[in-house]
């Protein structure tokens, strides 16, 4: 089980990645965090390693909470080695995605989900959750900023 949380924010006194995870305590103990101005991506998980996957080179950084079917295909579009697949994150896979695909990646990917992308290249902030919406993706755009969680 996991959950996602995180905020772009334009206003004042932008609000606590730690706060926004410490209110979903029910997804487990571990927790990650990336945060850059005023731009943050958190997640809580009962896993470490899962959650935020990231770019550094290329400013990329994906937060996940996916359980993604056909790996193995995704994989092999993706042009990823079967050595390294076994130790790939969803969120990893994600990133992976929207470095190759883009917005188009969730047409690509099949499974539940919902996953949050800051795509520092092109200022890009993109969020995208699985057709049926099996994963809960709560959101609020307001004048100050985009805040976003797994739970209200």
């Amino acid at each position: 089980m996991s959950a996602i949380c995180g905020f772009v924010w334009q206003g004042p006194d932008p609000p606590s990645l730690n706060a926004l995870g410490d209110a979903m305590p029910e997804y487990g103990a571990e927790s990650a965090g990336w945060s850059s101005g005023k731009v943050a991506l958190g997640s809580r998980h009962e896993r470490a390693g899962e959650g935020v996957a990231q770019d550094a080179e290329r400013g990329v950084v994906v937060v996940a909470t996916a359980r993604l079917d056909d790996r193995a295909g995704l994989c092999e579009a993706l042009d990823i080695r079967h050595a390294e697949r076994s130790a790939l994150t969803s969120s990893a896979l994600i990133l992976r995605a929207w470095l190759r695909w883009g917005q188009e990646c969730p047409s690509r990917l099949l499974g539940d989900f919902a996953f949050a992308v800051w795509d520092a290249r092109c200022r890009t902030f993109f969020c995208a959750r699985d057709p049926v919406g099996v994963r809960p993706f709560y959101y609020a755009a307001t004048p100050r900023g985009f805040v976003f969680a797994s739970a209200v």
